[in-house]
């Protein structure tokens, strides 16, 4: 059986990409990434990744960088997001459920209550926090669905 931590080796970048391409967004909120699997093929698991994106991720949508909290990305949440859902779908046959962010968290930290997330005059900040977590309680709402 093959370990997953923080420390496995890096996914190659081609690998990532084509990943995160495969996962589905909706317009005019292309830096929010989801999948939400066939009703039969879904695995009532939900994985996140709030923070997956790279240091200039946000500032081209117009998001203001915050100035208090915890301004540092998190490394690797992505390659580790996509290792565990592989790993999961070998051993089950079916998909588990993924919301993930490819916004720097020194723009929103979507850890946070929205008051503590974003810069409050930030509107763009505002849409993008209400849509991950939008993504996050509709992935909850249908994977306890069939039960």
């Amino acid at each position: 059986m093959q370990t997953i931590s923080p420390r496995s080796p890096r996914i190659s970048d081609v690998r990532l990409l084509k990943f995160i391409g495969e996962l589905d967004c909706d317009e005019h909120m292309d830096l929010i990434k989801f999948r939400i699997p066939e009703s039969n093929m879904g695995l009532p698991i939900i994985l996140t990744a709030p923070h997956g994106g790279m240091p200039s991720c946000g500032s081209e949508v117009g998001l203001t960088p915050r100035t208090e909290g915890l301004l540092m990305g998190d490394k690797h949440t992505m390659s580790l997001l996509m290792e565990i859902d592989s790993a999961l779908q070998e051993r089950t046959g079916r998909q588990p459920f993924i919301v993930t962010a490819l916004i720097h968290r020194k723009f929103i930290d979507l850890n946070r209550h929205a008051r503590e997330a974003y810069p409050v005059e930030c509107e763009p900040a505002k849409k993008y926090y209400d849509a991950y977590h939008g993504r996050v309680n509709e992935c909850i709402a249908a994977a306890v669905a069939p039960f």
